[in-house]
């Protein structure tokens, strides 16, 4: 839940590749490896240095969080339930 509304406020987040790090990793997460405490460190520290890299990771990460907003899904089911109800349905019988 804290990466998740870490993502939805813009900001980026460094953690093991488990879990919500690992499913927004690379455009939305920077992923380390797992017990790895040097590699967690270095993530963070290199963020820390690469402000581009850091508003970039936020941007990403806030778009992923949308996808968890239970407006934003209902909205994209409701386009795409419009989007199939415009289609011809496929007549297999033969024309009379």
């Amino acid at each position: 839940a804290v990466v998740l509304e870490a993502a939805a406020a813009g900001l980026p987040t460094v953690g093991t590749a488990v879990g919500l790090v690992a499913e927004m990793a690379p455009e939305a997460a920077l992923a380390v490896p797992v017990r790895d405490p040097q590699a967690l460190a270095q993530g963070m520290l290199s963020l820390l240095a690469n402000e581009q890299k850091r508003s970039s990771l936020g941007r990403a990460a806030q778009q992923f969080a949308r996808r968890y907003d239970a407006d934003w899904t209902a909205g994209q089911l409701e386009t795409a339930y419009a989007a199939v109800g415009k289609r011809r349905p496929h007549s297999y019988l033969p024309q009379a």
